[in-house]
């Protein structure tokens, strides 16, 4: 399969996943937000679909992941959070898989838009620092043990945030992640994110 045969089948599975979570979010309340007056703690769920680049990770497949982040949300539209996510990559030709598991630290700002009919609209632009594992489990005749590699994220993007109500929203968008571990193994992440946010 081509690079770009990959890279359409995984966009569109990350925008069927962002369909579904949207129809889900849908049956909330769709109240507007409304005004933030001081720090508010939020709890994000979100799936991702991660497309690996760079000659140290060509032979990772792309593949669906998870992640949590526990952020705190600043009325001026700073928001300040970390999470840990993990994925699951088959190793071309099969013969093993391997799992990139990241703890990370995450910044954004968050855009307010003008009152009116779309107050509930917030644009963000994002940066994320944290460290990475990338662990193998072959599975061919005569390997036995593990293998990982471990090492720095850093990354940045954008996207939005819609909130269905006060306290619920929905949140996309995509970000280009630099991995630097050890052995000198590195490469880039690129990942199409769909979640759902709770603030308290």
């Amino acid at each position: 399969m081509s690079i770009t045969d990959r890279f359409t089948g995984g966009a569109l599975r990350a925008l069927l996943l962002g369909f579904a979570l949207a129809a889900l979010g849908s049956l909330a309340a769709t109240r507007p937000a409304v005004a933030q007056n001081g720090p508010m703690f939020g709890l994000t769920v979100a799936i991702n679909y991660g497309f690996l680049g760079g000659e140290d990770l060509d032979l990772l497949d792309d593949a669906i992941g998870f992640e949590t982040i526990g952020s705190l949300a600043f009325p001026s539209g700073l928001e300040l959070g970390a999470g840990v996510g993990i994925s699951s990559h088959d190793i071309d030709p099969g013969s093993a898989d391997a799992s990139l598991t990241t703890v990370f630290a995450d910044g954004r700002y968050r855009f307010n838009v003008p009152a009116g009919e779309v107050r509930h609209f917030h644009p963000f632009i994002g940066g994320r620092l944290g460290y990475a594992s990338l662990g193998a489990d072959p599975s061919g005749p005569g390997i036995d043990d593990d293998e990982s590699v471990s090492g720095l994220l850093f990354g940045f993007g954008g996207g939005l945030e819609y909130w269905l109500s006060e306290s619920v929203g929905l949140d996309g968008g995509a970000q280009l992640n630099f991995l630097s571990l050890e052995n000198d193994v590195g490469g880039t992440k690129f990942d199409i994110r769909a979640g759902v946010k709770v603030r308290f």
